[in-house]
């Protein structure tokens, strides 16, 4: 299956590695997904893309893919060599997007209040 540019990731086939539709589901040759969760699992139900982080603050983040999810407010990670989702952060509001400061460090974006958060060690 190609991967990188040009991938068929399945929309609208597919959300994650289930059938978005019963009818007509048909996966052949799509790339599936390095990670899945579950909506019953606590962590939420949208998720809002992220960046791979190349940023200094989190030395054991380097390369790993930060992201989070609207409806659960948490920040999560994942890496193709460690599929486990893994939560970062929980603050608690309504993700809806990241951006990346001058130095490759995570921000993130609070919806609900306009907010834009940078992530610090703790």
């Amino acid at each position: 299956r190609r991967r990188g540019r040009g991938a068929d990731f399945g929309w609208s086939t597919l959300e994650g590695d289930r059938c978005f539709r019963e009818e007509g589901c048909d996966a052949s040759g799509t790339v599936p997904p390095l990670a899945t969760y579950d909506h019953g699992d606590g962590l939420g139900r949208s998720i809002t893309g992220g960046y791979v982080y190349r940023g200094d603050a989190f030395p054991s983040l380097q390369g790993r893919y930060l992201f989070g999810d609207f409806v659960g407010g948490v920040v999560m990670t994942v890496a193709e060599e460690d599929p486990e989702v893994r939560v970062l952060a929980r603050p608690g509001f309504a993700i809806s997007s990241f951006g990346l400061d001058a130095g490759g460090e995570l921000l993130v974006l609070d919806y609900g209040d306009g907010r834009l958060l940078r992530m610090v060690p703790r």
